[in-house]
């Protein structure tokens, strides 16, 4: 008989770093600073623990050079720049590219690692919170920074859904649909010689049946629309085809429910705007923010080759869309996501652009066998990915700067001389 081994003393201290470093990227939006969403929580201990790491953190030169060379790239953004930015300005933007050095040394050793069952925790802790707020609006609302300017109450009589544990129900949503991807691609990347298909097909219909319950935010439950088809197609992808057909014929159905017992809600408001006044879609926030990456370089074209900095330029501009025209306001920042460099720093956010798109060439490779048949899905987990991370959000957000490096790192790692791949079988 094999005894098990009783945990080292060294795996218990290292728990005790993981643990809390896991906490601050699955929560990034609690915490004390004023006026800011993304809580600077991880970056601090992150950046309080690398001296004590030092002798057992293992990362290579090309990294090291590589990472300089974006640091270089940023701080010549802020010598460009340095009649229209702050010291506010550059504390933002170096702990954002700060935060991606970071999550990427601490993650390849091992010290930063989120496991399912801590997602799952996670997941039911930002539920539990919401369906909480339905009925006690500012419950938990002052761990978050935007309850100073806009609390529940404010929400609900706008028809907008729960804030969580976030500061905005787009965001609660967002951040469950990031869940989502990481708890699946976990579970296809685990050990095992069967994964349940149908466990995952069903939890993962939950969560973005929850998402649209609590949120209620248009915006990020079309993503998660988007995201479970991803999902589904990855685990059948008959199944998929069935699934939109199936969600086509219910849709009539969903918002009916809604219209009857939320009445007020904004999934009803801009369902009944596509109906019946499409054109008012166009001024609807979560329109633009879908082209937030068109928008972002059309606003480039009006800053020149060396970005936007920190400009006080502002113009309001319109484009003819066929159906409609938008109208758009030409600004120093839209709605944030990765794109965002390449409107502040210009060509100097070539560097960056780079390895961001090194590292989705590589997830993009990924392969895995299912149902028998060796499948090709690593351009479905890029895409989803690409999705969120170029869309509205912080770009220090750590759960989304966690998603794309904890991806790549295990796709990396599954390297066999030729395309990464993850063999397991997927049985009902």
């Amino acid at each position: 008989m094999i005894k098990r081994s009783r945990k080292s003393p060294r795996g218990g201290a290292k728990s005790l770093i993981t643990i809390p470093l896991a906490l601050t990227v699955l929560f990034p939006e609690i915490g004390i600073v004023p006026f800011s969403d993304v809580q600077p929580n991880f970056f601090i201990i992150s950046f309080l623990l690398i001296p004590f790491l030092a002798n057992k953190l293992r990362v290579s030169m090309n990294f090291i050079l590589y990472a300089m060379l974006c640091m270089i790239c940023l701080w010549l953004s802020f010598v460009v720049h340095q009649k229209n930015i702050d010291f506010l300005y550059i504390s933002k933007y170096s702990i954002s590219l700060l935060s991606i050095i970071l999550c990427y040394i601490l993650c390849s050793n091992k010290f930063l690692a989120i496991s399912n069952r801590l997602i799952l925790l996670s997941i039911i802790i930002y539920f539990l919170v919401a369906l909480i707020q339905f009925k006690i609006p500012d419950f938990l609302t002052f761990l978050v920074s935007r309850s100073a300017t806009q609390t529940t109450l404010d929400l609900l009589s706008s028809g907008r859904g729960m804030l969580s544990l976030t500061g905005e129900p787009s965001h609660f949503g967002k951040t469950i649909t990031i869940l989502n991807i990481l708890y699946v691609f976990n579970v296809l990347n685990e050990e095992k010689t069967k994964v349940n298909r149908l466990y995952l097909l069903i939890m993962s219909m939950v969560l973005f049946a929850m998402n649209c319950a609590l949120s209620q935010s248009f915006y990020a439950c079309f993503f998660h629309f988007v995201v479970l088809n991803g999902i589904i197609f990855i685990l059948n992808p008959r199944l998929s085809l069935v699934f939109l057909a199936t969600m086509a014929l219910s849709l009539a159905s969903v918002i009916g429910f809604f219209h009857i017992y939320f009445p007020e809600s904004r999934i009803v408001i801009i369902a009944h705007n596509i109906f019946n006044s499409p054109e008012l879609l166009f001024t609807q926030g979560a329109f633009l923010r879908v082209l937030n990456v068109p928008l972002t370089f059309i606003n480039l074209s009006y800053f020149g080759f060396l970005g936007a900095g920190n400009s006080s330029f502002i113009l309001s501009k319109s484009a003819d869309l066929t159906i409609e025209t938008l109208n758009f306001t030409v600004s120093n920042r839209l709605f944030g996501g990765f794109a965002e460099y390449a409107l502040k720093m210009g060509i100097l956010s070539i560097p960056l652009l780079a390895v961001y798109t090194y590292m989705m060439a590589n997830i993009a490779r990924l392969n895995f066998t299912a149902l028998g048949f060796h499948r090709h899905v690593g351009m479905v987990f890029m895409a989803m990915l690409l999705l969120l991370s170029l869309q509205d959000g912080s770009l220090a957000n750590p759960l989304m700067i966690f998603a794309i490096v904890h991806v790549f790192l295990k796709v990396k790692a599954s390297f066999g001389g030729g395309s990464p791949r993850v063999f397991v079988n997927v049985v009902n």
